[in-house]
């Protein structure tokens, strides 16, 4: 049986950086766009202590969390992070191999319904009204916004789209929510 210790780690960009140069020798490339929406979070203080941070095998060597560590050296500030030591060597073909939970999954939780359109919707008018990000928003980034609005997820296009979907075959739910929504707020 493998025994596992955790313990809340005051993670500081110097500790991340060594971590990353000597502990970090079994990871798969490091993903920009994950340190960013990492970084992100961290700078605009929505980091949460989480079960979910970084671990270690039982030999020291980083078997999760390497995009966390990026990120707090992006961000150059020192973050609690929960850190789990002593996983077998076999347990890193298991982390991260199921499915990521979606911003339309977060907003179904939240009892919205049409989840993944109005999360593909959410995304469009938050890239339209704040074109210096890029379209980079995360999860809470996109439930903040219909948590914010509940005027967004309280309008109802679907006629709307239907007719839109009739004419143009090729039209998204999200895009249709989208157009409808800034239009109605007369931001357009």
């Amino acid at each position: 049986a493998t025994e596992l210790a955790s313990e809340v780690i005051q993670i500081t960009p110097e500790l991340a950086e060594w971590l990353i140069t000597y502990r970090n020798s079994h990871n798969r490339p490091v993903r920009k766009t994950r340190v960013e929406t990492f970084r992100r979070i961290i700078e605009s203080g929505r980091w949460q202590l989480l079960s979910q941070g970084i671990s270690f095998r039982k030999d020291g060597t980083l078997n999760n969390g390497q995009h966390r560590l990026h990120a707090i050296m992006a961000a150059g500030r020192a973050v609690p992070v929960m850190c789990v030591f002593g996983e077998s060597d076999n347990a890193f073909g298991v982390i991260d191999t199921q499915s990521p939970r979606s911003a339309g999954d977060c907003i179904s939780i939240e009892g919205i319904p049409a989840g993944a359109g109005l999360a593909a919707s959410a995304r469009i008018v938050m890239s339209f009204n704040a074109k210096a990000r890029n379209g980079l928003f995360d999860n809470s980034d996109v439930i903040e916004f219909t948590r914010s609005n509940p005027d967004f997820t309280e309008l109802e296009p679907r006629s709307v789209t239907n007719q839109a979907r009739a004419k143009f075959k090729r039209c998204s739910f999200g895009g249709i929510h989208a157009a409808y929504y800034l239009i109605a707020k007369n931001t357009v």
